[in-house]
């Protein structure tokens, strides 16, 4: 994004899957030990809407026109920040 070759913009489509498929309280309360002290509740919040549970994968294939073959690639990410959540390294 610093050099310009990642261009964020505003998609509707995705807002709403983030909206249906955004993390249980379970994964948020995980992330509560590893989160800074002083955070606020509005940053937890933000946090859980960022993150996607797997069920949302069908879901972000049928929206963009994506093979199924793509939705092993967008699991693995999912577990992966979902990991690196609960370890403390997104805080």
């Amino acid at each position: 994004m610093q050099r310009g070759a990642i261009v964020p913009h505003l998609d509707a489509g995705l807002d709403g899957i983030y909206t249906r498929h955004a993390p249980s309280d379970t994964i948020l309360d995980a992330t509560k030990s590893v989160s800074e002290g002083g955070k606020s509740e509005e940053r937890r919040t933000e946090e859980k809407k960022v993150l996607l549970r797997r069920d949302a994968v069908p879901d972000i294939l049928q929206l963009y026109g994506l093979p199924e073959s793509a939705a092993s690639d967008i699991n693995r990410a999912v577990e992966q920040a979902s990991a690196r959540l609960r370890k403390g390294i997104y805080t």
